[in-house]
């Protein structure tokens, strides 16, 4: 299976930029995931992203463990 490049959003480039600007070195894990939870306040998932996400796990094959 193959999957194919879904490039981001305006509001997913807004996010990127914003969080690349914020993150800095030696920041622990929990650091990491609080600037990620502003960075979805800031600019929150959008309705086409949510629908681009939908698709993308649509193709993704079921299987049983």
């Amino acid at each position: 299976m193959k999957t194919e490049y879904i490039p981001p959003t305006e509001s997913g480039r807004q996010r990127q930029k914003w969080f690349k600007s914020h993150i800095r070195p030696g920041m622990t894990f929990d650091e990491a995931i609080q600037l990620n939870y502003k960075a979805l306040d800031l600019f929150p998932i959008t309705e086409e992203e949510r629908c681009l996400k939908f698709e993308s796990l649509k193709d993704i094959p079921e299987f049983v463990l």
